[in-house]
């Protein structure tokens, strides 16, 4: 069975700040700034847990280089 996050937290690689937003119905709307580089992590609630119910840190669900142009209001990613 799989368990979708409830949270997905954007760590800026160059000031370390960490944006989050909570995922309903498998979308979520965040603000963040241009031209950075993101580590992307999934938690539930902040705390995720492994497959024998330990707590663990978070899912690591990869690398987001921010990079947008003039006038870009949103984009899609796929984090499947």
């Amino acid at each position: 069975m799989e368990i979708q996050p409830t949270q997905i937290q954007f760590n800026d690689a160059a000031t370390y700040l960490t944006y989050t937003a909570s995922i309903q119905n498998g979308s979520y709307n965040i603000f963040l700034p241009n031209h950075q580089i993101y580590n992307v992590v999934g938690t539930w609630g902040g705390i995720t847990f492994n497959a024998t119910g330990i707590a663990m840190s978070g899912i690591d669900m990869g690398i987001l280089n921010l990079n947008t142009g003039i006038g870009v209001t949103s984009i899609t990613q796929n984090w499947s």
